[in-house]
């Protein structure tokens, strides 16, 4: 099961989008951007903006949208407050079962701070939440883009594990209880090719961490922003591919 908190400069929007079938219905472009222009408002009218965001992706019973203003200049307690609150107001976490293992994405593009990489406060607040609610393992990890991180069958330039910590992710994760991992300090062989969603433009595999296999749940933790590669971002695929498939990455963004 998948879900997603989506990272403003002054809010928060949690949207979850439990596995199931028949095939879920994906917030398009769209969508998104409306969203994305709602969160960075959210701080206004907090109020409104929740009944907007029910009012455009929450038609549909598989997707509870939340969203939780705070001010730029906001303290730690009322980030990780925002954060805990878009949270549990779409999800009981009913299901997460005592002693599961949940794996967790963040954006480390860079060794830049928030609001350029994903928010150490989002991650802390997350890891905790899942420990109150059960959770065993928990596992933060991402693999830098080719600007700072290349990883290829006989060599590895750069490192994940520095940005992470220089942007304060680590730091952030290991002291509230969670695990780091690093795909590429694990080699080549250290992924798998998935294929895509049934209907996707994409039309090559993509290559996935093997570690996802092990763990019971996924959540992402993306930050809003433009990307090199595409118009828009939200932080799903990018810290996942390899050099596995060049020149074809834009694809999965359009």
């Amino acid at each position: 099961m998948f879900r997603g908190l989506l990272q403003s400069k002054n809010g928060f929007a949690v949207a979850e989008e439990p596995r199931c079938e028949p095939p879920l219905r994906f917030m398009n472009r769209r969508e998104f951007l409306q969203l994305m222009a709602l969160t960075a408002a959210a701080v206004a009218i907090p109020n409104e903006l929740v009944y907007a965001a029910k009012k455009l992706l929450g038609s549909s019973p598989k997707i509870n949208v939340s969203l939780a203003g705070v001010n730029q200049a906001a303290p730690e307690a009322a980030v990780s407050a925002a954060v805990r609150h878009a949270a549990e107001a779409v999800t009981d976490f009913s299901w997460l079962s005592k002693g599961d293992s949940v794996f967790i994405k963040p954006v480390v593009n860079s060794g830049n701070s928030y609001p350029a990489t994903t928010s150490p406060i989002a991650v802390k607040t997350m890891v905790s939440i899942l420990k109150e609610k059960g959770a065993k393992r928990i596992i933060v990890s991402d693999m830098s883009g080719v600007a700072h991180v290349k990883l290829t069958p006989d060599h590895l330039r750069g490192s994940t594990r520095e940005l992470m910590k220089v942007c304060g992710i680590s730091q952030a994760a290991v002291e509230s209880g969670a695990e780091l991992y690093f795909p590429e300090e694990a080699g080549w062989n250290a992924f798998f090719e998935d294929g895509p969603v049934s209907g996707s433009n994409w039309k090559a595999g993509i290559m996935m961490p093997k570690i996802i296999k092990e763990v019971d749940h996924v959540i992402l933790l993306p930050r809003c922003s433009r990307h090199a590669f595409s118009r828009l971002r939200h932080g799903k695929l990018v810290g996942r591919l390899t050099r596995r498939f060049p020149m074809q990455w834009t694809s999965i963004f359009t």
